[in-house]
């Protein structure tokens, strides 16, 4: 009764919602050279049918190889040249997962002047989940069970950053 009482006062309504927007949304992936038929193979075809599902189109794939010293630095230059072309998601995934806040992944973002916001989710699998920020772009780093069409961590994930949700650790 209460809560009719308060839907009759107001002239708004007490529930809107908006259609989800299309984003353009880029996916790196990462590993060894000698495996990247097999990371893009494993991870594409799930992220892009998430992706698509949510209304939104998958821009470009890229592969960073990551063989060498300069391998934080390349994975910095392609965040910052997707920036740039305008992607208004980044999802980062690759051969073997985040393992921690001083990996190679979360480096190259911060090198690219970017901030992790979150690392870590109190799930299992996707415990090795990572969220950050590139300025105003969101960048996911999916955990390895993205690869997966099974429903995880980043399908709870996926749908607030593309909302244009800045998610914090409290969030997740």
């Amino acid at each position: 009764e209460t809560a009719r009482g308060i839907c009759s006062e107001s002239d708004r309504p007490i529930i809107h919602l908006d259609a989800l927007p299309a984003r353009r949304v880029v996916l790196i992936l990462s590993g060894m050279p000698s495996v990247r038929d097999r990371v893009v193979g494993d991870f594409e075809p799930a992220l892009r049918a998430r992706i698509e599902a949510l209304g939104s189109h998958l821009a470009a794939v890229d592969y960073v190889p990551l063989e060498s010293e300069d391998s934080e630095r390349d994975l910095s230059q392609a965040l910052v040249r997707h920036a740039e072309s305008g992607a208004q998601l980044i999802v980062l995934a690759g051969e073997t997962a985040i393992m921690d806040r001083h990996d190679i992944v979360p480096r190259a973002i911060e090198r690219a002047q970017g901030e992790v916001t979150c690392f870590g989710a109190p799930v299992d699998p996707g415990n090795l989940l990572m969220v950050a920020y590139l300025g105003e772009l969101p960048i996911l780093g999916a955990p390895g069970c993205a690869r997966s069409r099974k429903i995880n961590v980043v399908d709870w994930v996926l749908p607030r950053l593309l909302a244009g949700d800045r998610l914090t650790r409290r969030d997740i």
